[in-house]
C-alpha cells in the first residue's frame, strides 16, 4: 500500500570494464541571452569495475538537433567508484525559446565499456532570449487589393545598424513572415503588397528572427 509498480535492472557481467555515466549536469542560468555565455557544470562517474582512462570525451548539446556547444574531456583516470566534476563556460546560438542541454559520454564508444545505454545526461531547461524587442506600425489602417502596405518599426536594444527583423502579418490563420534591417537609430521600413487572393482583417507584429512570435501589434483591412 502507497507504492507504485516500477522495474529496476541487474547487470551480470563477466568483464572487467570500465562504465562512464553523467550526473549533476547544471547551467549557470536559466535564461540566457542569444549568443551569449553561460557555464556548464557536469560530473563523470564511473560505476564499473575497470577504470575509466584520462582523455575521455563528453559531447554537450542543445535539443536534439545535434547542435554540439561543448566538449569536455576529463583529465586523468577516474578510478572504479569514482568521479570528476567539470565546468566550462560555453557560447550558445543565436536561438530564442525553451530548449534542453544534455550531455553524452563516450559516444563515439572510443573507450569499452560495460554497457553503453546510460552515458547520456538528464536534461537541464534553458530559455534563450531575444537580443531586442520590435514594434511595428503601418501607415494605414485600410487598404485596397493591390494597394502597397508601408510597414515601419523600431527595436528596443543595444543593436547595431543591419540587424535583421522579422515581420509578420497573420491573415485567417496564416503566418507570413518578412525580412526587414535596421538603421543606425534601430528603425526599420518594409514595404508588402498583400497576394491577389487575400483580403479581410490582417495583424501585424515584429520580433527577433525566428522568435515565431504571433501577438498582434497592430491591425489593418484590405477591401
Amino acid at each position: 500500500d502507497g507504492h507504485t509498480d516500477g522495474t529496476c535492472w541487474i547487470l551480470i557481467s563477466d568483464q572487467t570494464l570500465p562504465d562512464a555515466t553523467l550526473s549533476d549536469l547544471k547551467v549557470s542560468a536559466t535564461e540566457i541571452m542569444a549568443e551569449d555565455s553561460a557555464e556548464i557544470t557536469l560530473t563523470v562517474c564511473n560505476d564499473g569495475a575497470a577504470v575509466v582512462p584520462e582523455l575521455t570525451k563528453v559531447f554537450v548539446y542543445l535539443d536534439d538537433t545535434g547542435t554540439k556547444l561543448a566538449t569536455f574531456y576529463t583529465q586523468e583516470e577516474l578510478a572504479v567508484g569514482g568521479k570528476v566534476t567539470m565546468t566550462k563556460k560555453v557560447k550558445f546560438p543565436n536561438l530564442t525559446g525553451e530548449h534542453k542541454v544534455y550531455a553524452v559520454v563516450n559516444e563515439e564508444k572510443a573507450v569499452k565499456e560495460l554497457v553503453y545505454s546510460n552515458n547520456t545526461s538528464e536534461f537541464a531547461a534553458v530559455k534563450m532570449l531575444p537580443k531586442f524587442t520590435a514594434t511595428v506600425m503601418t501607415d494605414k489602417s485600410t487598404y485596397l487589393a493591390g494597394d502597397t502596405i508601408v510597414i515601419s518599426g523600431q527595436v528596443a536594444g543595444d543593436v547595431p545598424a543591419g540587424s535583421f527583423v522579422e515581420v509578420y502579418v497573420i491573415n485567417n490563420g496564416i503566418r507570413y513572415t518578412l525580412e526587414a534591417t535596421t538603421d543606425e537609430d534601430g528603425k526599420f521600413k518594409k514595404e508588402w503588397m498583400a497576394y491577389s487572393n487575400m483580403a479581410g482583417h490582417f495583424n501585424i507584429g515584429a520580433c527577433y528572427p525566428d522568435e515565431k512570435l504571433e501577438s498582434s501589434q497592430v491591425s489593418f483591412d484590405i477591401y
